[in-house]
């Protein structure tokens, strides 16, 4: 299938401007490249690309990017080359120039007899194919539809007129050419033919079509103009449609790998932008599909291998199924790329959650909150991807390893686990109702209760300073001493008769109450003080950290 494109200034403009700057997950690096800049009408050929200019024409190899042909005259429009780059055809205003592989002149086309009819070949919107590895070519006429030209000996081969749907201009209609078909496309109508002029179908189209492309496989490709694909097969006469959103002058590689509009580079089967470092612009395949070109700022070749690693397909990693409550996640994406390979990644996805209450996502972690079911949504590049999850309680820890993690706490972090204040922390930063610790029916602290702790900034202090902890909502009521010193160690002081009861109040309610039977102190890594607070049974009821003990 041949490689053709013609862009409009105003086309050029869209695609400067409306490219996606999302950060390239795929990078891929050119075989070469040529110092040319956007240019408006070319043809890459499988060796070489043509580019027309106002004082002829160029061709650069692809190889290297060398200018081989330099050839000069009037203004012209490369119109399309043979499989084997004997033959270029072009447009001047002479008519139709054909050229060989060298650069030198071979004949003007300004009209041809057949029959009885004199066909021309001068109008503005004239189009050409050659027939694959052939030299004949098949050129688009206003007047007089489809000719079949032969450039090697000069000969009209054949002429036949074209289906018009007599809604549109003559001028609107398309020529593409694939191994076996030729198309001929306008808004609403599609016709197709044979290599040898045999039309084998037409068909209308409820929709009109922005444009269209035919695969080696002689599966017609329509992009409509609600931005949707449509796939025509004319062995069974159906078709298929695909929601993707895309707009433009469509292309397709003549593998039907991979499809391109003015902006961004496709894959085929899966209808999804492929995200790579190969600069905005349009992207066009040699008639092989074995290489492609990108055309922007400058024209840079690369090989079409280097899209292996494409994206094909994302899931939600499944280790994610069941979370616990009152625990963070690092959530993660399983990539398969199209040549099958896997990847975990975290980075670059976007992710949403239908029920924020069970779990939330925060600082990019998912953090359980209550128990039940959620789906969580996933977006990588435009592929998506969702899985059902369970929050689940966490299972309590043991009382041995319940103190270990509080005494890790406090040792590193100057707070209990699970708080969100520490020693330390700007006192008017904490959010909670008014809280106080009575000690035999004194107040002996004031502060903040939120959650199970009272935060406290004593002494007019600015930060937090104290910290009591309250084990009502823990359930814990089996603690022992000897528990405590299996994670704190001995006790730096011990009292047995330093109070009676304590009292926690939350606001204007009675929290906790509970007799006093013993009190030990500990030291932390962060050099303050924990009291231990132990009723008349033995068992621990309550923790008081000090930045400094008062007297």
């Amino acid at each position: 299938m041949k490689r053709w494109l013609r862009i409009t200034g105003l086309i050029v403009l869209f695609s400067l401007f409306s490219f996606s700057t999302a950060k390239a997950a795929l990078v891929i690096e050119p075989v070469s490249s040529i110092d040319v800049s956007r240019p408006t009408n070319y043809i890459v050929g499988n060796e070489q690309m043509y580019i027309g200019g106002k004082e002829g024409y160029r061709a650069y190899r692809l190889s290297d990017g060398t200018l081989n042909l330099d050839v000069k005259g009037q203004a012209t429009d490369v119109l399309d080359v043979s499989d084997d780059e004997q033959w270029v055809i072009t447009k001047q205003s002479s008519g139709l120039v054909t050229y060989d592989s060298e650069g030198i002149e071979h004949h003007t086309l300004d009209e041809a007899k057949w029959g009885h009819m004199t066909i021309s070949f001068k109008d503005e919107t004239v189009q050409a194919r050659f027939l694959p590895k052939s030299s004949v070519v098949v050129i688009l006429t206003e007047s007089s539809g489809l000719v079949w030209y032969d450039v090697a000996t000069d000969q009209v081969k054949k002429q036949t007129f074209i289906v018009r749907d007599g809604r549109s201009a003559p001028s609107s209609q398309t020529l593409r050419v694939s191994k076996q078909l030729i198309a001929v496309g306008e808004k609403r109508m599609m016709s197709l033919y044979t290599h040898e002029g045999k039309m084998t179908s037409s068909f209308d189209m409820e929709e009109s079509i922005e444009s269209f492309d035919v695969t080696d496989d002689n599966i017609v490709v329509m992009i409509r103009a609600d931005g949707s694909l449509y796939e025509y097969n004319p062995s069974t006469e159906r078709g298929t449609l695909r929601e993707i959103g895309v707009h433009g002058e469509i292309m397709v590689s003549s593998s039907g790998t991979f499809f391109s509009n003015e902006t961004s580079l496709y894959d085929f089967k899966t209808g999804k932008r492929v995200y790579s470092s190969i600069q905005p612009g349009r992207v066009v395949f040699t008639p092989d599909s074995t290489r492609f070109v990108s055309i922007g700022e400058r024209i840079e070749l690369y090989a079409t291998s280097s899209l292996n690693q494409r994206i094909r397909s994302i899931a939600v990693n499944p280790e994610l199924k069941i979370i616990e409550s009152d625990t963070k996640v690092r959530p993660s994406l399983i990539v398969i790329r199209a040549d099958g390979k896997k990847e975990t990644i975290t980075e670059g996805v976007t992710w949403t959650t239908t029920s924020k209450e069970r779990l939330a996502i925060e600082n990019g972690l998912f953090v359980g909150k209550q128990s039940g079911p959620v789906v969580v949504n996933a977006t990588y590049e435009d592929h998506t991807a969702s899985l059902y999850i369970k929050v689940v309680p966490a299972p309590q820890l043991t009382d041995l390893e319940w103190l270990k993690e509080q005494k890790k706490a406090l040792d590193q972090n100057g707070t209990f686990e699970g708080a969100d204040y520490r020693i330390g922390d700007l006192y008017a930063k904490v959010r909670g109702t008014a809280g106080k610790l009575l000690l035999d029916k004194k107040v002996a602290t004031r502060g903040k209760f939120q959650g199970s702790w009272i935060y406290a900034a004593t002494n007019r202090s600015k930060r937090v300073n104290e910290i009591v902890f309250s084990f009502w909502n823990y359930k814990r009521p089996n603690i022992t001493e000897r528990g405590v010193q299996r994670a704190f160690g001995k006790p730096i002081q011990t009292w047995t008769k330093k109070s009676k009861t304590f009292e926690t109040i939350n606001g204007s309610k009675s929290w906790e109450k509970r007799s006093v039977g013993k009190i030990t102190a500990y030291r932390t890594k962060q050099k303050h003080t924990v009291w231990m607070y132990y009723d008349t049974g033995g068992k621990l009821r309550m923790f008081r950290l000090f930045e400094k003990v008062p007297k």
